[in-house]
C-alpha cells in the first residue's frame, strides 16, 4: 500500500497550475528551477506527498 506518492505534472501554464496547486489548495514550494524568475519546475508538499510541476514546451 502506497504511503506518500510524488507525481510529476506537466502544463502549459505555470502561473496558473501554481495558482491551483499552491494558492487554492495550499501546497507549500519546497523547490524551485530556476531559483529566481518564472519557475520551470516547481516541488509542493501536499499533506505528506510531493508533486511535481514542470513547464510544458511549446510547439
Amino acid at each position: 500500500m502506497f504511503t506518500q506518492l510524488f507525481p510529476i505534472l506537466t502544463t502549459p501554464d505555470m502561473t496558473r497550475a501554481l495558482w491551483f496547486y499552491r494558492d487554492l489548495i495550499g501546497g507549500e514550494v519546497t523547490y524551485q528551477f530556476p531559483v529566481s524568475g518564472e519557475p520551470e519546475y516547481v516541488s509542493l508538499r501536499i499533506g505528506e506527498s510531493e508533486l511535481g510541476i514542470s513547464l510544458a514546451a511549446c510547439g
